[in-house]
């Protein structure tokens, strides 16, 4: 099983085993005020004064959105209760993602000092931003993938042992979920999650021309799965 880095991120693959879990207050309003915080980098007029830096600016907004509207999904999701306590270590995969979760949504997007009005330098500050941008939401939404494939795993195992607890009759059905737990985190690859964020861009028409690829992405955040 590896480990999720926390540099790494289908939003629509399952939603069955997190639509129900519960609202978690603090990672929500964090995730709030952390949003709010970081629109000031698109209030200056300056960041307006030509066409290209407009839809930069409109690019880093949309960016922004689907962080935040990852983070709040991740907050949705409360753990089963086996999981707060189980050293088992799909639990802990679970327990490891909220944790990288929060982890990012501490770190302050990138603003590169004061607004300029010189429009070389407006254009390349917008330019660090997407970038960032557009790292953060990958790195959350793979850390979403994650999340889901473990809460898929503890669902099954739930239907499996039906209330009991696990005993050695119950290792080949047990074993057969995990490999299938390990198969899934296996498939989450940086290409993987690149197509599904581009997917996402690709249905609302966005502009995607200085979006950083998955290859960069990787190299950026250290990560190469």
């Amino acid at each position: 099983m590896p480990t999720v880095k926390t540099e790494d991120a289908d939003m629509d693959a399952v939603r069955s085993p997190t639509d129900k879990f519960q609202h978690r207050p603090s990672l929500r309003q964090a995730a709030s005020h952390e949003r709010d915080r970081n629109r000031t980098i698109l209030r200056s007029p300056s960041n307006m004064a030509d066409g290209m830096n407009n839809v930069r600016a409109i690019r880093i907004a949309e960016l922004m959105k689907d962080f935040h509207d990852i983070q709040k999904q991740l907050a949705d999701v409360a753990l089963p209760s086996a999981a707060e306590t189980s050293t088992e270590e799909r639990f802990a995969l679970m327990r490891q993602c909220k944790a990288q979760a929060r982890a990012l949504l501490r770190q302050p997007f990138e603003q590169n000092g004061k607004p300029s009005k010189d429009e070389e330098k407006i254009k390349m500050q917008l330019k660090r931003i997407i970038i960032d941008a557009a790292v953060r939401r990958f790195r959350a939404w793979k850390i979403y993938m994650y999340l889901n494939a473990a809460l898929r795993w503890a669902h099954a195992r739930e239907i499996y042992l039906m209330g009991e607890r696990p005993e050695e009759r119950h290792a080949p059905g047990l074993s057969e979920l995990q490999e299938r737990l390990r198969m899934e985190i296996a498939s989450i690859t940086d290409v993987r999650v690149e197509a599904e964020c581009r997917r996402k861009d690709a249905a609302e028409g966005r502009w995607l021309v200085e979006d950083p690829p998955a290859s960069f992405i990787s190299t950026y955040t250290g990560t190469q799965r």
